[in-house]
């Protein structure tokens, strides 16, 4: 062999030996062997462990768990240099265990590490927020997830070293850095549903149910939606905080104002300076202010205003009384503030005391009453008895105030053409009553001038309603509340003649 061929042989060698050293590396098989499978899985890892430790020692900063949680079943930790097992839930790639000589072993390749890291790295460059299409604590849950999964893969990518493309590695460290910002981020999001809604926070249009990241903050922001009142607000924002803004439409529509009258359209109606039908509803856009309208009938006119708001719904009603009917009214209540009604009344006496052994009684009431003005006064008898032998007999004084005429146009109360007059008093006298042989309604401790009033003493305050025919002859109803004797309730109807 001459000299020049022994070189190219030499040189043939020493280009060769990269090569045989990276098939070699690519070939390097890791191997840990136990008792049962568990035990060859921990132990396998710990082998890994160990190289990555002392092949990328102040090159990466590897979390000891994190290889294994993509590993094993079980994960290996660190604690003063030493292994401890942490259970884990990661699933085993491409290990295979076989079982030799009593003892089963795990072994992996660093090919098919490789293959693992390759397709991992693939499915964790799409984490990133554009895929993240979830809100809020789901949000944040999802993030978390892809962040573990991410920080667990470190320690297989030490491991294959260049056998995977650095460049993604380098992509990741982004991915990973933009998902951090969603655990430390401040969040609104608009819960709103609707059509055609625009909102703006701030100087930003959004989008609705979706998270916001935002500054921490006090950020204004204005809804709108076609038909609706603006809704105008703010969000106040703390660190790493997260608000809901949820607002229904339906509580901001146009306010709708209805005018009613019982003269219905005979009434001439203006609403904000313009005439409008009585009857139909009134939108305004408008949704703050106050709402001018004036009612107008014969020579009555009703002015008002209505307060706007947002989703205000709302009846505004005038009543108004003709001529003829206020005419009618109120001749035939003139003739009440003068002279005498004499009064026959059917009465129902209602007892309440619990000491009674009887529950009501029924009887009538005379009387004759004197008219003067807005005075009533005049004197009545009162008899009453239940089916058995139980009766109360009084005499009494009434004095009463009447209302005769009301309002601006100082007319009476009334239905239509008829008059309607109210009067209350009370009435004073004495009385007697035996309920089944019961005639004192003293406590076992009163004086004896306390067992007098109480058990013959008439003290009743009273209302009632007069309803006219016309001056000649009308109906009664009257309410009166005995405070002593046996504290009853007595209800009279009955009819009146004016003389």
């Amino acid at each position: 062999m001459n000299k020049q061929h022994f070189l190219l042989i030499a040189l043939a060698s020493l280009l060769s030996l990269p090569c045989l050293s990276f098939a070699k590396e690519a070939n390097k098989l890791y191997k840990g062997c136990g008792a049962d499978k568990s035990e060859a899985r921990l132990h396998l890892g710990q082998n890994i462990y160990s190289d990555v430790k002392s092949s990328a020692k102040n090159k990466v900063t590897v979390k000891t768990q994190s290889l294994l949680d993509f590993f094993m079943g079980e994960q290996v930790g660190r604690e003063d240099e030493t292994s401890s097992l942490i259970e884990s839930s990661v699933f085993l790639c491409n290990v295979n265990i076989v079982k030799t000589n009593g003892e089963y072993c795990a072994e992996v390749s660093k090919n098919a590490l490789a293959e693992c890291a390759t397709n991992k790295l693939n499915t964790q460059l799409s984490y990133t927020q554009t895929n993240l299409n979830k809100f809020g604590d789901a949000k944040i849950k999802k993030a978390r997830e892809w962040l573990d999964d991410i920080d667990s893969s470190k320690g297989l990518y030490t491991v294959v070293g260049d056998s995977i493309d650095q460049s993604k590695t380098d992509k990741l460290v982004g991915i990973e850095a933009h998902l951090l910002k969603v655990l430390d981020t401040q969040y609104a999001r608009f819960d709103i549903s609707g059509d055609n809604i625009n909102i703006k926070l701030g100087d930003k249009k959004i989008q609705p149910n979706r998270d916001i990241a935002l500054k921490v903050a006090t950020h204004n922001y204005v809804i709108t939606s076609p038909g609706h009142c603006p809704i105008v607000g703010e969000v106040k924002l703390t660190s790493k905080s997260k608000v809901v803004v949820s607002h229904k439409f339906s509580d901001y529509e146009y306010p709708e104002i209805t005018f009613t009258s019982n003269q219905g359209n005979k009434v001439q109606l203006t609403v904000d300076g313009k005439n409008w039908p009585v009857s139909k509803t009134f939108s305004d856009k408008r949704c703050d202010g106050n709402l001018a309208y004036a009612f107008k009938f014969e020579n009555d006119v009703e002015e008002g205003t209505v307060r706007l708001r947002p989703g205000l719904k709302t009846v505004v009603s005038e009543n108004f009384t003709s001529t003829a009917d206020r005419n009618a009214r109120t001749q035939v209540a003139n003739q009440y503030k003068q002279g005498s009604l004499y009064q026959a009344d059917y009465l129902h006496m209602s007892l309440t005391s619990n000491s009674n052994t009887i529950d009501s009684m029924n009887g009538a009431k005379l009387s004759r009453t004197t008219l003067s003005n807005a005075l009533r006064h005049g004197p009545s008898l009162i008899y009453a008895q239940d089916d058995k032998e139980s009766y109360a007999v009084e005499f009494v004084y009434k004095l009463e105030l009447q209302l005769l005429k009301i309002g601006k146009k100082q007319s009476p109360l009334g239905l239509g053409s008829i008059a309607l007059i109210p009067h209350a008093g009370f009435d004073i006298g004495l009385g007697y009553h035996d309920l089944d042989g019961k005639d004192t309604f003293e406590n076992p401790s009163s004086s004896e001038y306390e067992k007098f009033y109480k058990s013959f003493v008439v003290l009743r305050p009273s209302i009632g309603l007069g309803f006219p025919i016309n001056g000649d002859f009308g109906l009664d109803l009257n309410y009166s509340r005995s405070l002593f004797m046996n504290k009853s309730n007595i209800f009279t109807i009955g009819i009146n003649i004016r003389r």
